[in-house]
């Protein structure tokens, strides 16, 4: 996603806009915890948890007219996932999890891998590992960046986006109690 950066540098292009539709924004990573040591020193109520799909982090952006798909670091992915990327009919940016879901469930990490790395699908491959995003978090939403926000306020914003624009490719990862 740094393309455009590093033409400006070395004197090949404009100076890119930190605004620019459809760039990647960096994400906030799951932390794994030891229950026998730091469980006690938290308080739940400060923390939300999900579950780890079985598939990868990706960013899913749709802003003015540019609809992109990023792995965790920034790598383009879309060309590989068409049928994840016609579903971003939201105007924003969300983290989530691509995963391969049959019959309403996620399939093996295994399955997923049929389908990273290529430049292109074809239709066989997309009927036999159909992708979907398992959303954790919104990112931007309708222009506005809500990075700045607490999580509790993002998710809300998740939560009614989903409901509007969810589907199939298109889901929230559901808060562990």
């Amino acid at each position: 996603p740094y393309a455009d950066l590093f033409a400006w540098l070395e004197g090949r292009g404009e100076r890119p806009s930190p605004d620019a539709p459809g760039r990647f924004r960096p994400v906030m990573l799951a932390v794994a915890i030891d229950e026998a040591v730091d469980f006690q020193k938290l308080d739940p109520i400060d923390y939300a948890a999900e579950w780890k799909w079985d598939g990868i982090r990706v960013q899913a952006v749709n802003e003015g007219g540019v609809t992109r798909l990023y792995s965790r670091t920034g790598d383009e992915i879309a060309a590989a996932f068409p049928d994840v990327v016609v579903a971003l009919t939201f105007e924003g940016a969300i983290d989530g999890e691509l995963v391969v879901v049959r019959d309403g469930q996620i399939a093996p990490f295994g399955d997923l891998q049929q389908r990273l790395n290529r430049k292109t699908v074809d239709a066989k491959a997309l009927a036999a590992y159909p992708a979907a995003i398992v959303a954790y978090d919104v990112l931007a939403l309708d222009g506005d960046d809500l990075r700045p926000l607490p999580l509790r306020d993002r998710r809300a914003r998740l939560e009614a986006m989903i409901a509007t624009h969810g589907g199939e490719r298109l889901s929230l990862s559901p808060l562990v109690d």
